[in-house]
């Protein structure tokens, strides 16, 4: 039998789908800068002539639309089944951080009038418990506020993942020194407004005051400083890495970037990992964790970016490389820029006539003994412990800006499940009230009383 005899008893119909689905496949690929575009072209051109001389259809066309529209039910309904049946199984807190966007000067912010899940790890390292974070149109988790009303001293407070919250936004620190001053100062109108976005460092929060805070008018910005953090996105706002930084921060840096540029191809696949777990599934498991930004990519009429690159992991603690003994040039320069954006802040403050007070929070690996000797056992490197928070202490007391401790209140709470998750490096409720105490102790008993000496020295007798 020939070919020709062969095609003949085939359905024609079919073979010239067949053809023509080849022909816009070259032609797609022809696009490509990674594919020559005249084999491409010239192999279309063949299969065109091939097409003409194929044999014609030997059913009616209602036939055809009939079974290739069952077909795409088929894929479709199988598809949105695999999808509504991983959304059962996934934690809610699933795809990428819907409460912060990317920004071209700060890196990212928060995104007002947003919401997303914050999901608190469990043993498996699986999130197992699940906080609403909601952001008001001003960019704050918390309420709406309007004008600063006579008598009212408003504090903002700047910082990470601790400050935001992994707790109900009413058990965040803010609102409870916010408790704790309509509590203990009857007289006293305090809003303590929440300025803190996770995955942020000095440079985002510097962001954060510019752009949202100092249109609230605070009289008080109280800085949280989380080294182990810190550091980390200091150097990787720049483009560069420490060798702990993991993949995936070094994934949504470079992301974020493309995102600021407008960058179509990273639009539309943050779309599909915000909108489908059955993508987002997909996507973080492979290499680049955004295939079909990759793929779209190298369309020669989108831009062409360098490709997303991953500096190789050093596998130790990355919430402890700060404590090392011996720092490396990275984590110096990470160090640098951590002062440099601290100090933007602190005198955005002072020409705004604000006052500006830090603390820093060590990584609770750093307070408790045997947390300590747990994660730094294993590694041959010497660490030095409570060395992040011993130099960013001294870095503020050379610059002469006000800062104080929470480690003693910590401590003096009991053992870490007192004030921490037991799987997870953040404070829960009761850890933030004890915070909270020390905060309005140490800063807001002393600015109060300060600003009420200062008035009563400026009253005319």
């Amino acid at each position: 039998m020939n070919l020709r005899s062969l095609v003949d008893r085939l359905d024609g119909g079919y073979i010239r789908m067949g053809c023509a689905a080849l022909i816009v496949a070259l032609l797609i690929a022809s696009l490509r800068r990674s594919v020559p575009w005249i084999p491409c072209v010239a192999g279309s051109i063949v299969l065109a002539f091939l097409w003409t001389r194929l044999p014609r259809r030997t059913r009616p066309v209602r036939a055809y639309t009939v079974e290739c529209t069952m077909m795409g039910v088929s894929i479709i309904v199988c598809v949105a089944v695999v999808e509504i049946g991983l959304r059962q199984f996934l934690p809610r807190s699933w795809g990428p951080i819907r409460f912060i966007q990317p920004d071209s000067e700060y890196n990212i912010q928060s995104k007002p009038g947003s919401r997303g899940w914050i999901g608190i790890a469990g043993p498996a390292g699986r999130s197992e418990e699940f906080f609403i974070a909601r952001f008001s149109s001003q960019g704050f988790r918390d309420r709406e506020y309007g004008p600063k009303a006579a008598g009212e001293i408003r504090v903002l407070m700047l910082g990470d993942s601790f400050t935001m919250g992994h707790v109900d936004e009413q058990e965040t620190i803010p609102k409870h020194i916010e408790r704790i001053c309509a509590e203990r100062m009857p007289g006293k109108t305090v809003r303590i407004v929440n300025g803190g976005l996770g995955n942020t460092g000095p440079l985002e929060q510097l962001g954060m005051l510019r752009k949202h805070g100092l249109a609230l008018d605070p009289d008080l910005v109280v800085l949280e400083s989380f080294p182990s953090n810190d550091f980390q996105g200091c150097l990787s706002a720049e483009g560069r890495w420490l060798p702990v930084t993991p993949r995936w921060m070094q994934f949504d840096v470079q992301r974020w970037r493309r995102l600021v540029d407008g960058s179509v191809p990273y639009i539309v696949d943050r779309a599909l990992h915000t909108k489908s777990a059955l993508y987002h599934i997909f996507a973080t498991r492979t290499e680049h964790r955004a295939p079909l930004a990759a793929w779209l990519q190298d369309f020669r009429f989108f831009s062409e970016y360098p490709p997303i690159r991953f500096q190789e992991f050093v596998n130790r603690p990355p919430y402890l490389e700060p404590d090392l003994v011996t720092w490396y040039p990275e984590l110096m320069q990470s160090f640098d820029l951590f002062k440099r954006n601290v100090l933007l802040m602190r005198d955005e403050c002072a020409s705004h006539g604000i006052a500006f007070q830090a603390y820093c929070l060590p990584a609770k690996y750093d307070l408790f003994d045997d947390l300590w000797t747990t994660e730094t056992a294993p590694v041959k490197e010497p660490y030095e412990r409570m060395k992040a928070c011993r130099v960013v202490g001294d870095f503020f007391e050379e610059m002469g800006i006000d800062h104080f401790s929470v480690n003693d209140a910590i401590l003096a709470a009991g053992p870490a499940e007192k004030t921490f998750y037991s799987y997870d490096g953040h404070l829960h409720g009761e850890g933030n009230r004890v915070v909270a105490e020390r905060i309005f102790e140490a800063v807001i008993v002393p600015f109060i009383a300060s600003r009420d000496a200062v008035a009563l020295r400026d009253t005319p007798n």
